[in-house]
């Protein structure tokens, strides 16, 4: 029995593209990938190939735009395995086949993450850790880094709130289940996206004070405090301070630590 072809694209964090498991080189110029993504994400509709032809090459003439899309297609028949399987062609419209037998990053990662919206209420905590995990783990940076055009910035824009909702999410499950060294990794995910978001350095350092790690809660600390120095002039906000001095106070005095005889030095 022949084995059935599955194509596999990835648009999170740069291109990438297998076919029945070996990568794929040929679709290699930035334009034919970012048709591919542009069908891929307007999938549900059927598109003149006016829209594609004027959208990427906005400053040529009428005729030259939609040469160079024929040109850009004909490239594309040369390069996509099973082509006329993904993309319809006709003389006037262009469209993903949404049948066809592909697997695509944004789409996975965008059925998760509503799976997981439609269905949290009625499903376990560990149902739900399991959507979210796989979620965010597919998410391996934005959409076609590369790409700078204007057209995509809302797309790319729609996937990194979804992200970092699903961290978001992620983080307070796994704190109410305690598994704080699988929430402290994913807030420092959380963190990477937003570098000055003060909701997620202070949930950072809650779940290093729930962890009783002094040390983590310090440089976390730390970290917060240069990053606002060097990039805004700024200091932590009276409500990250308090919290810092009230968790190390707290540890040490669990811990039965003197402030004299610890040796660490207050947060800065």
């Amino acid at each position: 029995m022949k084995m059935k072809e599955l194509l596999q694209i990835g648009f999170l964090g740069g291109f990438q593209l297998c076919y029945n498991g070996k990568t794929v080189t040929s679709v290699n110029t930035p334009r034919m990938q970012q048709l591919l993504a542009y069908l891929i994400l307007h999938r549900t509709t059927q598109l003149s190939r006016r829209t594609p032809a004027f959208l990427f090459w906005s400053n040529s003439s009428e005729k030259q735009a939609y040469t160079n899309l024929r040109n850009l297609l004909f490239q594309m028949r040369r390069a996509l395995p099973e082509v006329d399987n993904h993309i319809r062609l006709t003389h006037k419209a262009i469209q993903w086949n949404m049948s066809s037998s592909c697997e695509v990053d944004i789409i996975t990662f965008e059925e998760l993450t509503k799976k997981y919206e439609k269905e949290k209420i009625n499903q376990s905590s560990d149902q739900n850790e399991a959507l979210l995990t796989q979620a965010v783990d597919l998410y391996k940076g934005e959409l076609l880094p590369d790409c700078y055009d204007e057209w995509i910035d809302v797309h790319r824009e729609r996937l990194n709130w979804r992200y970092q909702s699903a961290l978001n999410e992620l983080v307070l499950l796994l704190e109410s289940k305690q598994d704080y060294f699988n929430a402290i990794h994913y807030a420092h995910l959380w963190i990477q996206c937003e570098p000055y978001n003060e909701v997620g350095w202070y949930k950072l350092l809650q779940l290093h004070a729930q962890n009783k790690d002094i040390l983590g809660v310090m440089q976390a600390y730390n970290r917060y405090s240069d990053t606002l120095s060097a990039e805004l002039n700024l200091k932590p906000s009276a409500r990250i301070r308090y919290l810092y001095d009230q968790t190390i106070e707290n540890i040490r005095f669990e811990a039965g630590i003197s402030p004299v005889t610890s040796g660490l030095e207050t947060g800065r």
